[in-house]
């Protein structure tokens, strides 16, 4: 077995190998499908895709002729056509460009700058690949689905009706993100259309969220939304001067999920995997920190018997919420 194909077999089973220089030399002679396997992988790692383009030609062809598997991989069947290496090359490297921007997080996702940029896109010939993706996959990248809503072609409101079917038979989570797009969506007939009916939808849906009944319990009244959520840091500190406990309650009647606690203790190194945690949800969830779990109600006691169990004193809860805050903090520490 060559060196190359070691690496590539290394990488596949989880081991640290400089891969980049592995695809970049990769020779004749080596496993192509193996190759294939290890950039199928590394295409779901945004990071790496800066680095995408260094690909052979080979490889290239080897993985647009791969049967498709994940939605970037099905745009990039779709973005690159088939010709000489030269304008493969091309292809590749500008249907690269466009799925990195798409990943982009240096911008928060409803900044002026990052809807320029995907405005860009919906303007560049890689919309047509887009709007394949869309139409053929049941699972999109939300950015994906906002290049569309910009364009607001027949074609791109074709490709969005689907998801939209999906999540107004499913009534579920999906609705929340969807309606993530709207701001988004260029001012047409057949936008405004579909957002009517997505807004109703989530009416609906929200309306009877139990977390509703929630805020009602601790006081906050009658709400058509109720979401809140603090950061939970204990005193004291672990040799690396953060706080050796640390997590977040969350709340938010938008969502399936509608309850989550999370809670960590901090290992010192940077090695995180030492970490313990224990999160859980209204489903269950696991708990290294021997702490139980709770219902929403009892979230004050639980939070004083993890004080008690793992001999600390929490920082000050900083409610953050569209209700009334200190109602919310005033009950958190009632006895």
């Amino acid at each position: 077995m060559s060196e190359h194909d070691t690496q590539l077999d290394q990488f596949l089973a989880g081991q640290p190998v400089a891969i980049d220089a592995t695809l970049r030399t990769l020779p004749r002679t080596a496993n192509l499908a193996r190759a294939v396997a290890v950039v199928l992988r590394l295409l779901e790692q945004p990071h790496w895709l800066a680095a995408a383009g260094i690909l052979p030609v080979r490889l290239i062809r080897g993985v647009l002729d791969a049967p498709a598997t994940t939605p970037r991989h099905v745009f990039l069947k779709l973005a690159v056509p088939d010709g000489n290496a030269s304008t493969i090359k091309q292809a590749w490297l500008a249907a690269v460009e466009t799925l990195r921007e798409l990943a982009e997080t240096l911008h928060p996702f409803d900044a002026p700058a990052r809807r320029e940029q995907l405005a860009a896109i919906a303007r560049s010939p890689q919309l047509a690949a887009i709007q394949g993706v869309a139409a053929n996959t049941p699972e999109v990248p939300l950015e994906m689905l906002v290049v569309l809503a910009l364009d607001g072609g027949e074609a791109s409101v074709d490709a969005l009706i689907p998801h939209l079917d999906l999540a107004l038979g499913a009534r579920d989570a999906r609705l929340e993100r969807l309606a993530k797009i709207r701001p988004f969506a260029t001012p047409t007939p057949a936008l405004a259309t579909l957002f009517t009916e997505l807004d109703g939808a989530l009416g609906v849906r929200r309306s009877t969220s139990p977390a509703l009944a929630y805020g009602e319990q601790l006081g906050l009244g009658r709400l058509s939304e109720l979401w809140f959520s603090f950061q939970l840091f204990s005193s004291s500190r672990n040799q690396a001067g953060v706080p050796r406990f640390q997590g977040f309650v969350r709340v938010d009647s938008r969502e399936e999920r509608w309850f989550r606690v999370q809670l960590e203790q901090v290992h010192p190194s940077v090695d995180r995997s030492k970490d313990r945690a224990t999160r859980f949800d209204l489903a269950g969830g696991v708990d290294e920190l021997g702490v139980g779990h709770c219902t929403p109600i009892d979230l004050p006691s639980w939070l004083r018997h993890c004080s008690t169990t793992l001999k600390i004193s929490w920082e000050r809860f900083l409610v953050r919420t569209t209700a009334d805050a200190a109602k919310i903090s005033a009950w958190l520490i009632a006895s």
